[in-house]
């Protein structure tokens, strides 16, 4: 049953309860994405189940993993309206709760909830190595190949097309371009410490982002300039269709994995974006540059000096020769101001705006493990994400 509000935005972080392990060794983000993009994780089943005025309350015997904003996915109740996606709006020890249309009762049956996953396939796989593809008919419907046999970082490519799990035609980034293909770095050494991370996607784009230097020193727990990488269909500026409006984000080398690459930081430096083809359609990818307003060099103070807010830009994604505003990154925008760690910590909820909206925190823009002089980049969870 639908949800009564929507549930098109999925997030996931590593501070989760029960949430899977990303480490530094073969196969592990594999595991990774399988888990928050195509499975869903942390199934329990409940001891009870009541609807009483428009709210369902969820016990389980253990606490459940998702926090209030998160989507679960129920199953098996006997009141048909519960299942499905729902919304997670309270939580409690050993209880979640949602809003629901269904009638006051009790339910009945083996009741479960998991974290929903984002709403990818995987049409192929094999030995350490997938393949993703959205769900939705509206998605372009490109194919994202991971291998995952490196311990320290997975090499990422995206097929227009795709007939087996190495079978493909309208490579991105083509192999003259990045060989091989983007780098998304897991850990900065091969172990089994545990690294953070955050996944958010609404099913036609998602984002990853990893703390990949927690994987050589384990005493920077609260590393908070992750890598960003991600796959999928950015919002579209076009208004006649751009079937080749899919985009990859990575890093380019093996020594990159400190770098928060991708969100206006690195403008420059378009040879960790691209997209599939031009917006003409014709032959192969193109690098992308993404640029939020304002920059690292002139840092605007943490409260804007005419309004007294703290100000956010979209992420905008360019192509093309002349630099062409081609779209945006859906869900995900720049605090314009550093030293924002003193307000907001990150993989943490903040509501904002109006309507109001919640908001998961991460951060970019620095290479040291010192929690000063960081950029905020705001993951709008509420959704749905404009398209």
């Amino acid at each position: 049953m639908t949800s009564v509000v929507d549930t098109s935005v999925k997030w996931f972080t590593s501070k989760m309860l029960g949430a899977p392990v990303l480490r530094g060794q073969v196969g592990s983000l594999i595991a990774l994405l399988d888990a928050c993009l195509v499975n869903g994780w942390g199934i329990q089943t409940a001891t009870s189940c009541v609807v009483a005025s428009g709210v369902c309350t969820m016990t389980f015997p253990l606490d459940h993993a998702a926090p209030v904003d998160a989507v679960v996915l129920v199953a098996g109740s006997s009141i048909a309206d519960l299942n499905g996606e729902q919304k997670v709006t309270a939580v409690a020890p050993n209880v979640v709760k949602f809003a629901t249309a269904a009638s006051n009762g009790t339910s009945t049956g083996t009741i479960t909830a998991k974290m929903a996953p984002a709403g990818f396939n995987k049409p192929f796989s094999g030995t350490n190595l997938a393949v993703y593809k959205s769900a939705d008919v509206a998605a372009n419907g490109h194919f994202c190949r991971v291998n995952d046999t490196n311990a320290l970082y997975a090499r990422v490519n995206g097929y227009e097309n795709m007939t087996a799990i190495s079978t493909g035609t309208g490579l991105f980034p083509t192999a003259i371009q990045l060989s091989g293909g983007m780098y998304w770095h897991k850990s900065a050494a091969a172990s089994t410490t545990p690294v953070d991370w955050t996944i958010v996607g609404d099913g036609r784009f998602f984002a990853i982002f990893t703390s990949t230097y927690m994987g050589a020193d384990p005493s920077y727990t609260d590393y908070v300039a992750p890598n960003l990488s991600g796959f999928g269909d950015p919002l579209k500026r076009s208004r006649a269709a751009d079937p080749f409006n899919t985009l990859i984000i990575g890093n380019w080398d093996t020594n990159a994995y400190n770098y928060a690459a991708g969100v206006g930081l690195s403008a420059g430096n378009n040879v960790s974006r691209y997209m599939a083809r031009a917006i003409s359609g014709t032959g192969t990818a193109v690098p992308a540059n993404i640029h939020a307003m304002g920059s690292i060099v002139a840092q605007d103070p943490l409260f804007d000096r005419i309004t007294g807010q703290i100000m956010f830009s979209p992420c905008v994604v360019k192509t093309d020769s002349d630099a062409s505003w081609r779209a945006e990154l859906p869900g995900i925008c720049l605090g314009e101001s550093t030293y924002m760690e003193q307000v907001f910590a990150s993989k943490t909820v903040f509501k904002a705006g109006s309507p109001e909206r919640s908001y998961l925190v991460e951060y970019a823009a620095d290479v040291t493990a010192s929690l000063v002089n960081h950029r905020l980049i705001a993951l709008d969870v509420t959704g749905p994400w404009p398209r």
